[in-house]
């Protein structure tokens, strides 16, 4: 089976990074286009892929990629119901 990452907020503010709602494998990218930062939080089982995919993307204006505060497991995530917030 292969890894697949997912998109949970896409240029989006650093602050989401914060809720505890989210995924405990997701993760802050950020990455600069033109000279600005933008931020993505993203989830994978193996952040190589995450890692990868943005390289691939933006090479070496991939800045950094963290942990978000995530704690729920995700198996047990329920996208529709986080947006539901």
């Amino acid at each position: 089976m292969a890894t697949t990452i997912r998109t949970i907020h896409q240029k989006c503010d650093v602050t989401l990074s914060k809720n505890t709602r989210l995924p405990n494998n997701s993760f802050l990218v950020e990455y600069k286009v033109n000279g600005e930062s933008n931020y993505d939080i993203v989830s994978s089982q193996k952040m190589v892929r995450i890692f990868d995919h943005y390289y691939d993307l933006y090479g070496k204006d991939l800045i950094k990629i963290v942990s978000t505060e995530g704690r729920i497991n995700p198996r047990l995530w329920d996208e529709e119901e986080y947006k539901k917030q």
